[in-house]
């Protein structure tokens, strides 16, 4: 529900910049910040556009506030493994855009319940968004209640 708020460039600017007050005002100097694409990219014309939206914001709120800010782009593991691939793919594009001078995307990863989701089918967008080494491979594990560090059980 809270993504059906992010409907236009101004509702995602807006977001990005009170990130960024908010890690200032705890002393925080940098964030990388994981979006999922999924939920609000259709209010965009693509996910390709709803990335470059966002590093403008990026790119806007960081030098409001001094934060330096990255993304990661990450594939819910319920999509499945073609979702992945393409998600692989903005990955790239992303590492190819830059948010004041640095690449915007730093790093491609994998969210949500692992439990009848293993990694396994996923190799082929790790392969492709992580291959050269430009992106760093940020799979998530264990996070999802109700039991946080017990993989799958989780």
């Amino acid at each position: 529900a809270a993504c059906a708020c992010l409907q236009t460039e101004e509702d995602v600017h807006r977001l990005v910049l009170e990130v960024a007050q908010d890690l200032k005002e705890y002393s925080v100097i940098y964030a990388e910040i994981a979006p999922s694409f999924t939920y609000y990219s259709q209010y965009f014309e693509s996910m390709e556009d709803t990335l470059r939206v966002l590093v403008d914001a990026a790119s806007i709120a960081e030098k409001e506030t001094g934060v330096l800010l990255n993304y990661v782009v990450s594939v819910e593991r319920h999509l499945g493994a073609d979702a992945a691939v393409k998600l692989a793919h903005l990955a790239r594009k992303g590492a190819a855009m830059e948010i004041n001078g640095r690449p915007a995307v730093i790093g491609f990863g994998l969210h949500g319940p692992e439990e009848g989701h293993p990694p396994e089918p996923f190799k082929e967008a790790f392969d492709i968004a992580c291959g050269d080494g430009k992106l760093v491979s940020l799979p998530h594990a264990g996070e999802i209640a109700p039991s946080p560090g017990m993989g799958a059980k989780s």
